[in-house]
């Protein structure tokens, strides 16, 4: 998160989120804080109440941007899942070592894995991930004030952890984005041994 992104977040050709004047005033006082801090010889893990001072502000303003946001658009949580997980389809690929198996998890939320064509027969049948259609859930991780939680309907959790990318006081903080909780519908494969499953 910096000043030139803070106002707005583009996915694809169309703007995802754009800031209210009050929300990127919260932001951009945060920033002027870290540009002005008296404590410029302190590494940023140094500093006095960052969480009170950093932290806290810039997560209440992102909370309070995305519940100001589905008051206006009832898709922003499909809108939101396809923007943090990308605009392309993917498998994910997962070796559990305590088992002795590989998983293999299908991300099909663009319904482009398992489409039959002329030249070649799919060998399985990936369904469409079901995309969330309500907020349930959206605040602050109890104790933890870097890091806020995100239940949507159909099984989606993502949790944000927000920290600074340098030890020095500067205004460069980025989000750290978790996918927690998956619908039932995404499509999980187990490969035993070396056995391998063609997809």
């Amino acid at each position: 998160m910096t000043k030139e992104n803070a106002t707005q977040k583009k996915n694809n050709k169309h703007d995802f989120l754009v800031m209210c004047k009050p929300i990127h005033l919260k932001i951009q006082s945060v920033f002027d804080y870290l540009n002005n801090s008296p404590n410029k010889l302190l590494d940023f893990n140094e500093l006095p109440d960052k969480e009170k001072d950093i932290y806290s502000p810039l997560l209440k303003a992102f909370i309070n941007e995305i519940k100001r946001q589905y008051a206006r658009q009832k898709n922003l949580p499909k809108k939101l899942v396809k923007h943090l997980l990308g605009k392309y389809d993917f498998y994910k690929i997962i070796y559990i070592d305590k088992e002795q198996n590989t998983q293999i998890r299908s991300y099909n939320l663009h319904a482009t894995f398992g489409t039959v064509n002329q030249a070649q027969e799919t060998a399985i049948i990936i369904p469409t991930a079901s995309l969330p259609t309500r907020f349930i859930h959206l605040d602050f991780v109890p104790n933890n004030p870097n890091t806020i939680e995100l239940y949507m309907n159909k099984g989606w959790q993502f949790i944000f952890r927000i920290h600074n990318t340098k030890n020095s006081i500067k205004p460069s903080l980025v989000f750290d984005i978790e996918l927690i909780g998956i619908p039932i519908t995404l499509t999980t494969s187990t490969c035993l041994g070396n056995k391998h499953l063609a997809l």
